[in-house]
């Protein structure tokens, strides 16, 4: 969930812009998010329509973020459209043709065959019949939300909002390299362009491509920079040095964690497919002398950071796989273009076969190769029977690496 150019509010001076976050003691905002969950919770099941008539009665809508706080609120507590209501609608059209031509008296008793036929009483279906339509859809309030944890989810919204608008990012953050690594392994997920890095114990910098240095169009990689922002928020500490356009014009934006309340911090936990999970720990190749695992290391190759898929140990030395999908082609070309980082950090690449189809790829391939450098090729997404056959072909123990090996962070 974002908000939108014109639900983003911002003061400014000075050719800088100050956000307009909501305080968790701001008396106004706190009433008005109680306000919306007291009426969410008594029209639990209505439609938004009736939610939004009722609320207008109860909040006050002149405030300058109730429509904000109202897009926070629908897209938690509004039913998802269901996928298959189209061939519902077909469906009851078919069955009331039917019973009409059967149906002799009232209204009533045509209602009546209805909620006979379906199991399903005429309101019900006349409540949900329509739930893809926005003013349609009903609410379904979720357990345990409170005031402050609408308030929190807004902020979040509004940063996210402004993240469309970016330029580059230089994002500085506090955590340790597990904390990290985590960041690294969202923002491959959220195929994000990270430039410069520097990592450390403690503190890391990153500078990460924003939507308007690839073109103001390109609002798909913004929201996925907005998506990688919650992960950021939660960190232990953290620093956002920016530009954005608002208003027309471009706007230098700095903003630190402490001082924004956001909310309880989200869970993070990283998304690993099943025919990965498979393969961890429950396949038949995994014997006592070799074990293998999720990655917990990470990489410089060339100034690309590298967060390996898995580490593949045997007695006292190990080797890292790098999955490469296809839309990995940016950062697959610069790991082939550094084969002797890539033997010295015991880095074995498995490749989407559509990233080698050009000449220049294939160039590269052939002297990561000649470098010794292991690699697998798979098509569309790694299947078990694809991950499975990278280790019964492996490990190649002339490229394990003495466990403990001082990586290049």
């Amino acid at each position: 969930m974002l908000l939108t150019k014109d639900l983003i509010k911002v003061r400014i001076k000075d050719g800088r812009a100050f956000p307009v976050f909501l305080s968790e003691d701001l008396a106004k905002a706190r009433d008005l998010a109680a306000t919306m969950i007291e009426v969410g919770t008594r029209f639990s099941g209505s439609t938004i329509e009736e939610f939004k008539e009722a609320l207008d009665l109860e909040a006050d809508a002149t405030l300058p973020y109730f429509k904000g706080m109202m897009k926070v609120f629908l897209g938690f507590s509004t039913s998802e459209d269901p996928d298959d209501l189209s061939e519902k609608r077909r469906d009851y059209l078919l069955i009331s043709e039917d019973l009409r031509k059967k149906c002799e008296g009232s209204l009533e008793n045509f209602r009546k065959l209805v909620a006979d036929k379906t199991s399903k009483s005429f309101s019900e279906i006349s409540a949900s019949l329509y739930a893809d339509l926005p003013d349609f859809s009903l609410i379904t309030m979720p357990d345990n939300i409170s005031p402050p944890a609408l308030l929190g989810m807004y902020n979040r919204a509004h940063l996210r909002g402004l993240m469309l608008t970016s330029n580059a990012i230089d994002l500085e953050v506090t955590g340790n390299l597990g904390q990290i690594r985590k960041l690294l392994r969202a923002a491959k997920f959220h195929r994000l362009i990270l430039e410069s890095t520097e990592l450390g114990e403690k503190n890391s910098r990153f500078r990460i491509s924003g939507p308007l240095s690839l073109g103001a169009s390109n609002i798909a990689y913004g929201a996925k920079l907005a998506s990688f922002m919650n992960h950021v928020i939660d960190l232990p500490a953290w620093k956002i040095q920016t530009e954005v356009h608002l208003r027309s014009e471009d706007l230098k934006l700095e903003l630190a964690s402490g001082k924004v309340f956001f909310g309880a911090p989200e869970t993070h936990d990283a998304y690993i497919p099943e025919e990965l999970q498979t393969i961890l720990g429950h396949h038949t190749y995994q014997k006592s002398s070799v074990e293998i695992k999720n990655n917990t290391n990470i990489f410089t190759v060339g100034n690309q950071i590298i967060v390996p898929d898995f580490a593949v140990e045997h007695k006292d030395r190990v080797f890292y796989i790098e999955v490469f999908h296809k839309w990995h082609q940016s950062g697959a070309l610069k790991s082939l273009s550094n084969p002797e980082a890539l033997r010295k950090n015991g880095l074995v690449l498995a490749l989407d076969k559509s990233l080698i189809k050009e000449l220049k790829t294939q160039n590269l391939l052939e002297k990561v190769k000649m470098a010794g450098v292991p690699v697998i090729e798979f098509r569309d997404f790694p299947t078990i029977r694809s991950i499975l056959d990278i280790f019964t072909s492996f490990p190649n123990f002339g490229v394990l690496k003495p466990r403990g090996t001082s990586a290049d962070y």
